[in-house]
């Protein structure tokens, strides 16, 4: 009967550290991810911006939803990197990108 606890624990202890594993790669990808694609979004936000000085374009529904699309991600991705520990996850950058005004 011991030998069967013994393997329980052992395979227990196994499983918890194929779970941490798994969530520690995971977290890094995602930070990893949110590093490397940070100026490509920036590159989308300043499109955006001289999108809405086009009146024609501005004047598009969908520049516009884009626009709030990004405002928000902006504003997300500076309550975060505002975080304790969270802040390792999002790219600095994103503290000094201002929202997309609309006209």
């Amino acid at each position: 009967m011991m030998g069967t606890m013994n393997d329980a624990l052992k395979f227990t202890g196994f499983m918890v550290s194929v779970i941490l594993a798994t969530v520690l790669i995971m977290i890094t990808v995602y930070a990893l991810v949110n590093h490397l694609t940070f100026p490509g979004n920036l590159a989308r936000i300043e499109q955006l911006r001289a999108d809405i000085l086009n009146v024609q374009i501005a004047a598009s529904e969908d520049v516009a939803g884009q626009v709030t699309v990004w405002n928000q991600r902006i504003r997300e991705n500076q309550y975060w990197n505002g975080q304790p520990i969270f802040d390792l996850l999002v790219a600095d950058g994103w503290d000094d990108v201002e929202i997309i005004e609309l006209p």
